[in-house]
């Protein structure tokens, strides 16, 4: 249960004021959160058992023993890497080219916990079906996995992208708003799936005051969290961002409306992505949606990266309120001194965590930010 009480926790008054920003009072559906009540997400200090009885629970769902796994010089078809998915058809790169697949029967009724059993990112086997077709017959080995419950079926989850080694968290300045609130939610994603997070602040050339950027992307600097700040007027930031996707797979995520497309369309230019317009939703600008599934787009022959639909894409799924303070790094090094263990870190007294955002330690508005993540999620996971 949530305090009855809060105390109050105020910034130094050395800080700036916080900006108006619209989208402070706009419902709670920005992040649609949807959680699997069997998942139950470990803490930092289990991650290594935690990765090991993941990576043996997926050998179950493939039903496949790990020795067993075809690796890349063992398949006797075509090798390739799955970029999107369209009902029950997939759009498989093979050779360089795009090819249309359906999957064999046998990948269906494997009973993997997930509700698409390929999913983009994966890597297969295909084999030409004996009508001039292609056909999936085999998933090789995934390195990782990004999940979220399925929205139909709750028992269960959707890969949203596989075999990924980054989130690149786009967020804009201006048109719409910043949103730290969202951003601190996407690198709580982004640690849950152990994935490395990258910040990239997109319209660089709307920044007016530059004291109040920079007081608004200090903290993220402060933790060691790699900010990135793009323009599309004047192309500044295209080369370092450029640099920090070179040879890994990314997976994009953010609002409509911040320029993910128009990121894409810049670093592989030919891509033609369509840009969306903003538009005032419920009092806060957003961007129209532009895209509509999870698609892997070949930036080079080394570099990947996966764009993903708007934010109702994403959820903490299995994260509990008292699991949350463990993926706030300032938060979890102060927790240590609070005086109870079961400390929320909201009113209990001698709460190490609410003094040190008092005093200035923690960014008030990254405080906040855990306030409203705690808030929307449960107490506990059942296990009936």
């Amino acid at each position: 249960m949530s305090p009855k009480k809060k105390r109050l926790v105020r910034a130094p008054k050395t800080r700036k004021p916080r900006r108006k920003q619209s989208w402070r009072d706009a419902g709670g559906d920005w992040d649609d959160l949807s959680y699997d009540q069997q998942e139950r997400v470990a803490s930092p200090a289990e991650r290594e058992r935690r990765r090991q009885v993941v990576q043996e629970s997926e050998r179950a769902w493939l039903g496949t023993p790990q020795e067993e796994y075809r690796s890349d010089d063992d398949a006797t078809g075509l090798l390739g890497v799955v970029t999107s998915v369209h009902g029950n058809l997939y759009m498989v790169e093979l050779s360089g080219k795009p090819v249309e697949c359906h999957i064999r029967e046998s990948l269906k009724d494997q009973e993997t916990g997930f509700v698409n059993p390929v999913a983009v990112g994966d890597r297969v086997v295909a084999t030409e079906d004996g009508a001039g077709g292609f056909a999936i017959e085999e998933l090789l080995e995934r390195d990782s996995i990004l999940t979220r419950p399925s929205s139909f079926k709750g028992y269960l989850r959707q890969i949203v992208a596989a075999n990924v080694d980054q989130l690149l968290i786009v967020t804009s300045w201006s048109e719409p708003a910043f949103w730290p609130e969202l951003v601190d939610r996407y690198l709580v994603t982004a640690d849950v799936h152990e994935l490395d997070p990258v910040i990239c602040v997109t319209k660089g050339d709307l920044i007016e005051d530059a004291d109040e950027f920079e007081t608004a992307l200090a903290p993220y600097h402060d933790l060691d969290y790699p900010v990135v700040v793009t323009s599309m007027m004047t192309g500044d930031g295209m080369d370092e961002l450029r640099e920090r996707l070179t040879g890994k797979s990314t997976v994009l995520s953010g609002l409509s409306g911040t320029g993910k497309s128009s990121l894409l369309n810049t670093l592989k230019p030919g891509l033609g992505l369509r840009v969306g317009e903003i538009s005032t939703w419920r009092g806060r600008d957003q961007g129209r949606h532009t895209t509509t599934r999870a698609t892997l787009l070949r930036i080079d022959e080394e570099t990947t990266v996966v764009d993903t639909p708007g934010i109702r894409e994403w959820g903490l799924s299995g994260l509990t309120r008292p699991e949350l303070w463990h993926f706030f790094p300032e938060i979890e090094q102060a927790a240590g001194a609070c005086k109870f263990t079961d400390c929320r870190h909201f009113s209990e007294p001698n709460c190490a965590v609410v003094s040190a955002t008092e005093g200035g330690e923690i960014d008030g508005e990254r405080y906040y930010s855990y306030t409203v993540i705690y808030e929307s999620l449960p107490e506990s996971i059942a296990t009936w």
